[in-house]
């Protein structure tokens, strides 16, 4: 079987930052990714704060007691939760049980024993939930995934005929699989050039994220 994790600066850097906190406390919070993750609908992660990670899964409180008591930055801790999202959506995806989770983060992202082990054992516990969840999220039974995008502009005159003002809208058509790759859904939805800004920095953001730890 290929190794899912493919070492890099980005991961060993977020590593080394794991390998910083007591193996206890981070069980703590790998528990945690993951049973909000089985109870919390994707699209209800969402702070005030978009920019952090770690504040969609722990309070500010938790995350400043984080900060004090392991010497992290708090880009350190977003960075951590980051990667341990990495870890389980990872094994999510792979299908991966317990012990290959392990010994592909020791052999694949140099992650220490004892560190891995800790991912494992969350996952063992909390991952069946997880992976119950996104299979009941899904209505035929697995992730679905983006097939296709298709776009339409529109012009359209405002209310008042007076001004003769043109508003300049969007279609936008996803066509979502499964992941046996046949036709699952479509999602059309209507969007005006402020929407389409924010949509299109919202993919900047994922690429951003996508690219830290490639």
């Amino acid at each position: 079987m290929t190794n899912a994790f493919t070492n890099n600066p980005k991961l060993q850097e977020a590593i080394l930052l794991i390998e910083k906190m007591p193996t206890g406390p981070l069980m703590k919070i790998a528990s945690r990714i993951l049973i909000t993750k089985a109870t919390v609908h994707d699209s209800s992660l969402r702070t005030d704060d978009s920019s952090s990670i770690a504040l969609r899964f722990f309070s500010k409180n938790d995350v400043s007691i984080f900060i004090s008591q392991f010497a992290y930055e708090a880009s350190e801790i977003d960075l951590l939760v980051q990667v341990s999202l990495y870890v389980f959506e990872t094994a999510l995806y792979q299908s991966l049980n317990q012990a290959v989770l392990v010994k592909q983060l020791v052999e694949g992202a140099n992650m220490k024993l004892d560190y891995a082990n800790v991912f494992g054992a969350a996952w063992a516990k909390h991952g069946p939930k997880y992976v119950a969840e996104q299979k009941r999220q899904s209505t035929l039974g697995g992730p679905l995934m983006l097939k296709q995008v298709n776009s339409q502009l529109q012009i359209k005159l405002a209310d008042n005929t007076l001004t003769k003002q043109k508003q300049l809208n969007c279609l936008m058509e996803f066509k979502l699989v499964n992941s046996r790759g046949e036709p699952a859904d479509t999602i059309t939805t209507e969007m005006t050039q402020h929407d389409l800004y924010e949509f299109f920095q919202k993919l900047e953001q994922i690429q951003d994220q996508i690219d830290e730890l490639s």
